[in-house]
């Protein structure tokens, strides 16, 4: 007797009829286009629907979703956003604001925990377990989405509000070979697709902080560096020195998109803290007051203040008619105290944002 053999389960498959494959690949085309169908809702459903309120984590200025902050190096972006970080942190006012209370991670790629140390305790902070620090993180669309949402999972499992997230700073937490788009546009909203999905579904708000470019518009927000896509996000902080009239102090300029804009006067003050001083005011300066703080600003920027000479020179200003103009007013800037005496004999320069701490003036890169 021949032994039995295993049955053929090819010569099953080859059995299937012309019929039958053809009915089998129709249901299956069905079953993909039904994963693939739109998920919709009438007007009518989304009427009849109670939503909860929006959540306005600084009241009138931040809201959840997506954000960024931007503005010229070394202006206070990260004193700030740190300012932010313990106001929500802790339940306190920032800029004079009222803040909801939630859990907050600052992602400080450019610090180091000793820097954190020296900061808060410049600024006057005290000890709190609902602000959380990390220093390194894998990059956008390559982890970090996935580590945000661990770690605001990680917090509600153990019963706190996770709110704020700050990252320090956008292009350090990108891979500059990521994203897919023929343009910039297009690459940045590749890579922050996924992550505003997620935050906006768990009700928390991530500010990335980042810089403006080195050439100035004459519409702020399109200072930011990197594309146009930052401001079809949630909201936009855009901090502008008032660089030409001889303050110290910044305009802070809000565009939410659930939120009315906003503008504020802020100033830092001898403690690294941000002050809200009021609407700003529209300051006229006369051409010349303007061009001689522009020409203080520039040449300082290379030497660190400005002879008189020098800024004659940039200002390509020879004849002696002009040049006592000038001079006239670079004096009575000074006399008003709208600018100092620089390092070098007989120059100038703007007044310095803040006073540094001393020993550490070097490791304060903001």
């Amino acid at each position: 007797m021949l032994p039995s053999c295993p049955p053929d389960h090819k010569a099953k498959e080859r059995s299937e009829t012309k019929e039958e494959k053809q009915q089998r690949e129709k249901e299956e085309s069905i079953k993909e286009r039904k994963q693939q169908r739109l998920e919709t809702r009438t007007l009518r459903e989304i009427k009849q629907t109670e939503y909860p309120p929006l959540i306005e984590v600084v009241n009138k200025i931040l809201s959840t979703g997506v954000w960024f902050m931007s503005a010229k190096p070394k202006v206070g972006k990260s004193f700030l956003g740190l300012a932010l970080t313990y106001a929500v942190g802790t339940g306190s006012k920032f800029l004079g604001l009222e803040t909801t209370k939630g859990t907050c991670l600052y992602i400080a790629y450019e610090d180091s925990e000793a820097r954190i140390r020296r900061r808060a305790d410049a600024m006057n902070m005290e000890e709190c377990d609902d602000i959380e620090f990390a220093f390194k993180s894998s990059k956008l669309m390559d982890g970090l989405e996935d580590q945000l949402i661990q770690w605001i999972e990680d917090k509600k499992s153990n019963g706190q509000r996770p709110l704020l997230i700050i990252i320090d700073t956008y292009v350090r937490s990108q891979d500059g070979n990521k994203g897919s788009g023929t343009n910039s546009y297009e690459i940045d909203a590749s890579k922050l697709d996924r992550l505003q999905r997620e935050i906006l579904s768990r009700d928390v708000c991530c500010m990335f902080i980042t810089h403006d470019k080195k050439a100035e518009e004459s519409d702020k927000l399109n200072n930011m560096s990197g594309s146009m896509n930052f401001q079809a996000q949630d909201g936009v902080w855009h901090m502008d020195k008032n660089r030409t009239d001889g303050s110290t102090s910044s305009t802070l300029h809000v565009e939410p998109r659930d939120l009315e804009p906003q503008e504020f006067e802020i100033h830092m003050n001898t403690n690294f803290e941000w002050e809200n001083i009021g609407t700003p005011l529209q300051k006229k300066l006369d051409k010349v007051t303007r061009q001689v703080f522009e020409a203080i600003e520039a040449i300082s920027e290379v030497r660190g203040d400005a002879k008189p000479k020098e800024i004659w020179d940039w200002l390509l200003t020879n004849e002696d008619k002009y040049k006592w103009a000038y001079q006239k007013k670079t004096y009575s800037l000074f006399k008003k105290g709208k600018i100092v005496r620089g390092e070098r004999t007989s120059s100038y320069m703007m007044p310095p944002l803040i006073s540094m701490i001393e020993e550490d003036a070097e490791d304060y890169p903001f």
